[in-house]
């Protein structure tokens, strides 16, 4: 969907560089909102993430007050699962050279 364009072009570095130099792309307003981020990304600040959960009520038996449960499904079921999975990334076997395999995994190999 083009709402999703900008976060595309700010993680996608060549691919914007590629449209910023090309004089037919439809997206160079576009390329002006570099904060634009999933949510993941380590320098990605709160205010300039794709989404955040909106909750109206909160059960006590999970989280204490309703910041605490939109952070609590931030953590386990929006991107910032995605960013709690990366940070945990460990390379297993690394590749000698070019072409050779490599093997990354999560905690808990997941």
């Amino acid at each position: 969907p083009e709402e999703h364009v900008p976060y595309f072009l700010n993680n996608n570095k060549k691919i914007a560089k590629v449209c910023k130099e090309d004089p037919l792309c439809p997206f160079k307003e576009i390329l002006k909102n570099t904060k634009s981020c999933w949510g993941y990304e380590k320098n990605c600040l709160p205010q300039y993430r794709f989404s955040y959960p909106v909750c109206s009520s909160v059960d006590s038996g999970w989280a204490s007050s309703i910041q605490a449960a939109q952070d609590l499904f931030w953590k386990q079921a929006d991107f910032g699962y995605v960013r709690e999975r990366q940070e945990e990334m460990k390379t297993l076997c690394k590749p000698f050279k070019l072409g050779d395999s490599s093997l990354v995994c999560s905690r808990f190999t997941r």
